[in-house]
C-alpha cells in the first residue's frame, strides 16, 4: 500500500518522485488532489491496484459517496491537464520550499528534545520528542492552553511524536510553533506527566 498524495510536492528535488505503481504485482497506490494539488475541497482521489482489489474498493466508494459533483469532476480534469498540473505542483513546491527552512530552524532550535527526518515530499514534518509527557497529553495541553493543533504520534501508534504542517501561511505557522516552544520550555524540567 503506497499513499502518493504528496507525490509532486518534493522539497529538495525538481523531479517528481517515482511512483510505486508497477513495481510489484500486488501494490496498491492511492492519491488525490487534496495535498500536493491543494484542492482538498474537490474530494477527488484515485486508486491503482490489482483489478479485483480495485473493484472491491469501488464497491465501498459506491456505498459511501456514489459520485463526485459535476463541478468537482470538471475542476479535477482541468487541474490534471499536463501544463496546468505542472503549474499547480510548481506553486506547491515553491510554498513548501520557502516555508520548510523556518520550520527546520525552529526544530533545530529545540534539538536537545526534538529530532526529525527531513521529509522528501510533503508539507508535514514528523517530529520525535524527548519530554516527560505522552503525545495525546501533549496534544491536549497544546490545544487547551495554547490554542494550537498538532497531530499526536499516538494516533499513528508511534508514541512520542507529533506532526507539524508547514504548507500553510508561514507567519501563522511560526506563531503556533512559538506557542509549542513555550510549552516545551515549561516541560523540560517538570515532573512526569501522564503518558497516553
Amino acid at each position: 500500500m503506497a499513499d502518493e498524495v504528496y507525490r509532486g510536492a518534493e522539497v529538495g528535488s525538481r523531479v517528481t518522485s517515482p511512483t510505486f505503481w508497477g513495481r510489484y504485482a500486488k501494490v496498491v497506490v492511492t492519491a488525490g488532489l487534496s495535498k500536493a494539488f491543494g484542492l482538498q475541497g474537490l474530494r477527488i482521489g484515485w486508486i491503482l491496484g490489482p483489478q479485483r482489489t480495485v473493484q472491491r474498493f469501488w464497491a465501498y466508494q459506491d456505498y459511501t459517496t456514489l459520485t463526485p459533483s459535476i463541478l468537482s469532476d470538471r475542476l479535477a480534469r482541468a487541474a490534471l491537464e499536463p501544463r496546468r498540473r505542472e503549474q499547480i505542483l510548481g506553486r506547491t513546491r515553491g510554498i513548501i520550499r520557502s516555508n520548510f527552512p523556518s520550520v527546520e530552524a525552529w526544530i533545530r532550535g529545540h534539538d536537545d528534545v526534538l529530532d526529525y527526518v527531513a521529509p522528501a515530499a510533503r508539507a508535514i514534518a514528523l517530529v520525535k520528542y524527548r519530554l516527560p509527557i505522552g503525545s495525546v497529553a501533549l496534544f491536549d495541553r497544546l490545544r487547551l492552553e495554547k490554542s494550537v493543533l498538532v497531530t499526536p504520534g499516538a494516533h499513528f501508534g508511534i508514541g512520542k511524536y507529533f506532526r507539524v504542517g508547514y504548507g500553510y501561511d508561514l507567519e501563522k505557522s511560526l506563531q503556533g510553533l512559538e506557542k509549542v516552544g513555550d510549552l516545551i520550555r515549561s516541560l523540560r524540567g517538570s515532573p512526569r506527566a501522564p503518558s497516553r
